[in-house]
């Protein structure tokens, strides 16, 4: 995944499994998202925050609301 995908701002859904990942870029600032699939990849480490508070968010002037957040990190070899 490339770097610059935290500036896609407004992305909700990112499906990134079965792609040999070993590492995720910061998403830190996706605000919208509602789901993170990166199953079945070989990621060791997650980027930190990995997601941001309320506050944090509310400090840029963006107000998130989300209702629910699906993540699937399963079959990783996380520490």
């Amino acid at each position: 995944l490339p770097k610059e995908i935290e500036e896609l701002k407004a992305l909700r859904v990112l499906r990134a499994s079965k792609n040999q990942l070993k590492h995720l870029p910061k998403i830190a600032k996706l605000d919208l998202l509602e789901e993170l699939d990166v199953s079945h990849n070989q990621l060791q480490e997650l980027p930190e925050p990995l997601f941001r508070t309320f506050d944090e968010a509310a400090k840029d002037g963006v107000l998130v609301f989300r209702e629910s957040l699906s993540v699937n990190f399963s079959y990783n070899s996380l520490t």
